[in-house]
């Protein structure tokens, strides 16, 4: 299941109708918001990463390569 925190509060911070680069160093509304994006890449890169996930990020328009 995904952070549903971290998931929030990156929606927030990019509106869906945008591309969302975030940096590691990000933080937002008290979460670490690089860090989880930063997160989910390497999982996805590993082949970690459930499709499930990868679909709802997709979704939000979440860049995958940074």
């Amino acid at each position: 299941q995904i952070n549903l925190g971290a998931f929030t509060v990156y929606m927030k911070y990019y509106p869906k109708d945008q591309t969302a680069l975030v940096t590691e160093s990000v933080v937002y509304e008290g979460i670490t918001l690089g860090r989880w994006v930063a997160y989910q890449r390497s999982k996805r890169r590993k082949g970690k990463l459930a499709q499930e996930k990868i679909n709802r990020l997709n979704e939000i328009n979440f860049i995958w390569s940074a």
